[in-house]
């Protein structure tokens, strides 16, 4: 009972934002876990698995790649590819490869992911809808727009429908507007972004970390676009905003200030 409040907390702590909050009480999770239980290493595989996913948005990227891919084959030796916590690892880590730069391993990976699922008990459409976001914004990050066009095209109608849930939603079409900028559609992105800005503000709050990343997307489009005083304005405010959340050192923080000096 006490891991499964832990559990909750954890999760109200990552939603909001507060990724060392959400990283002290999975440490104690694991110190907690007791090793005579059967359901011992489950459990802390999954806890592993969400204390790196927790360290991978605090920075700590090499960590967190190594961690995840150590998570991702003992999933694979235990329960092999058809299963869910098989498939868990294996997104965790895709999502990890992107974000530290190894886009092209990221992408065999999701395709990977996408073709085991087909398997898993369990999965529904919108799920895959889900996946396909992910391996089209990897897509997007490996410079691959028309696959990535590709597979946005044809998820689109899974989002028109309601059950695809309000976050789902909101990542597709952030998607959507990453693709506009990468083909160079400045004002349509910036149209974009401007709209989803208020829905991010009311899903997350205004200093979450995915509304920091809206702002400071939309502070890049408004210097393309010329505007260069609102960037600048704009660039401020949220490296203000990810000094005091995520702290001095965390590579966003180092691209807003880096941001700040090209808007100058």
């Amino acid at each position: 009972m006490a891991l499964a409040a832990g559990t909750g907390l954890y999760l109200t702590r990552f939603e909001r934002g507060d990724w060392a909050g959400a990283e002290r009480l999975l440490c104690d999770m694991v110190a907690a876990y007791d090793q005579a239980s059967p359901p011992f290493r489950v459990g802390l595989l999954q806890t592993r698995r969400e204390l790196a996913h927790v360290r991978l948005h605090r920075g700590e990227y090499t960590e967190s790649v190594g961690e995840l891919r150590s998570i991702a084959l003992e999933c694979h030796e235990r329960w092999g590819d058809a299963s869910p916590h098989t498939l868990l690892a294996r997104f965790v880590l895709a999502e990890a490869l992107a974000v530290a730069g190894s886009v092209d391993e990221a992408v065999t990976l999701r395709q990977q992911v996408i073709d085991c699922s087909a398997r898993v008990v369990g999965i529904r459409p919108k799920h895959v809808a889900y996946l396909r976001v992910a391996l089209a914004d990897t897509l997007i990050r490996a410079g691959r727009l028309d696959e990535a066009e590709r597979e946005l095209v044809a998820i689109a109608p899974a989002y028109a429908a309601a059950e695809s849930g309000v976050e789902a939603t909101l990542t597709f079409r952030s998607t959507l507007a990453a693709a506009a900028t990468e083909r160079g559609r400045h004002e349509d992105a910036l149209h974009q972004r401007t709209e989803l800005l208020p829905q991010f503000v009311k899903r997350y709050g205004e200093e979450h970390p995915r509304t920091l990343d809206i702002r400071f997307e939309t502070a890049k489009l408004r210097h393309r676009l010329g505007d260069s005083a609102a960037a600048m304005a704009a660039h401020r405010a949220v490296l203000g905003a990810r000094t005091r959340v995520l702290g001095e050192e965390h590579p966003d923080t180092i691209k807003s200030r880096e941001a700040l000096g090209g808007a100058t």
